[in-house]
């Protein structure tokens, strides 16, 4: 909560200054370069042969709609699905990983320092919400033994389980002691993922204001390239008359 918190302290400004270069974007688009089209005809040629505002709105339209679709289909996934996506993706990927590392080896050593035998605390994972990782990995977990599988085998085909924990439970350590690798391992993957935040939260404010000031350079250039092409043709056809009036 804390580095969230702190995400969204250093995103208002970066935030901010976006809004009014949009609003300023879309000034300069709509209101000045008709305008400065007006009075100077040659470089409504130029604006003709861009991308007309009708395809603008169909690839932002498209965009949305298929980023929509994205949600809704991940938000309809198991949370085991869920959790194999987040741990592959760019940037953010090991951070989810680390977390799903902490949250369940935080709760089973919570779990094996009260002395809860595999079915009670398979007992106490299936109280969990319906929709929770830890209830998803109690199930899958139960059919497993019943079926006969090992612990090994569950990792292997959920590569989002950390196999430290498969380790710590399969060392023959007593239950205490069992509990106390997992505590100190979780308390582990809590500082990594503090680190890792921090890392993260350092590159915003520099990312958002490369953003910016290459929309800057990209605005300017769109409002003064055409001017500045207009008033390069100028001297040419002037050159042009003077020589055939001195032919003449």
């Amino acid at each position: 909560m804390k580095q969230v918190q702190k995400i969204k302290s250093m995103m208002v400004y970066p935030l901010f200054l976006g809004g009014i270069l949009l609003i300023l974007m879309i000034v300069i688009h709509f209101f000045i370069m008709p305008q400065i089209a007006g009075l100077l005809p040659n470089i409504s040629e130029g604006q003709k042969s861009g991308i007309s505002p009708v395809v603008w709105v169909t690839l932002v339209s498209g965009g949305s709609m298929l980023l929509g679709m994205g949600c809704y289909w991940f938000c309809h996934q198991t949370p085991l699905v869920k959790a194999g996506i987040l741990v592959r993706l760019p940037l953010v990927g090991h951070i989810f990983q680390r977390y799903i590392a902490y949250y369940l080896a935080s709760n089973l050593a919570t779990l094996l320092r009260n002395g809860l035998s595999p079915k009670e605390i398979f007992k106490v994972l299936s109280a969990q919400h319906r929709n929770s990782l830890i209830f998803a990995l109690g199930q899958r977990l139960n059919s497993a033994l019943i079926k006969g599988s090992s612990l090994k085998r569950i990792v292997t085909t959920n590569k989002f389980i950390p196999r430290e924990i498969v380790t710590f439970m399969s060392s023959g350590e007593t239950v205490p002691e069992m509990a106390n690798s997992m505590a100190a391992y979780a308390k582990l993957m809590f500082e990594e993922i503090i680190n890792r935040t921090n890392r993260l939260i350092g590159l915003i404010q520099p990312a958002m204001f490369l953003i910016i000031g290459v929309t800057i350079v990209f605005t300017y250039f769109q409002l003064l390239l055409p001017i500045n092409r207009c008033w390069l043709r100028k001297p040419v056809l002037t050159d042009i008359q003077l020589a055939g009036s001195n032919g003449n």
